[in-house]
């Protein structure tokens, strides 16, 4: 785990432009300020983790790894204390980047085999159940994934469609 140590900051009032003092903490463990001169209350910055999270890093770190072990995202949400949305949306931005790393550092590789698989499925109903009026998307699936081997024991999966 990392830890790091607060430096000391400093807020300054944005209506009388003098700088704030301490003033106790907020409920979430964030440093409050008050301005001395018109009271209006200040907190420090939070910091978002992924980008886009107020959770703690160490909660959406623990999270990860319990689904990257197999835990379902139930068990993942009663064990964490955290909301079944708030799991898969760091699922979803952990994704994101880890496609971003692959597609700036996985170039010009020699490939020794190439598999591809496919899987099918239905979504909400099979094809022949479908109706006019029934959502686009429901009826007949299939993922494909392509897996490339570069030596016995590597492989990487490099191509995921979903039709």
């Amino acid at each position: 785990m990392k830890t790091t140590t607060k430096a000391k900051p400093t807020m300054t009032c944005t209506e009388c432009d003098r700088k704030c003092q301490r003033f106790g903490k907020h409920r979430n463990g964030l440093r409050r300020f008050r301005c001395p001169q018109c009271k209006k209350t200040y907190t420090e910055p939070h910091e978002k983790t992924l980008g886009e999270m107020y959770v703690t890093e160490d909660r959406v770190l623990l999270a990860l790894k319990m689904l990257l072990e197999g835990n379902s995202v139930a068990s993942v949400s009663r064990i964490t204390d955290l909301d079944k949305h708030t799991i898969l949306k760091a699922l979803v931005l952990a994704g994101e980047r880890c496609e971003k790393v692959m597609a700036r550092l996985v170039v010009n590789v020699s490939v020794k085999d190439v598999q591809a698989d496919e899987i099918w499925s239905f979504i909400g109903k099979k094809q022949k159940r479908v109706e006019i009026g029934d959502d686009p998307n429901f009826g007949a699936a299939s993922l494909v994934i392509a897996t490339w081997h570069f030596f016995s024991g590597m492989s990487l999966i490099v191509t995921v469609r979903f039709s």
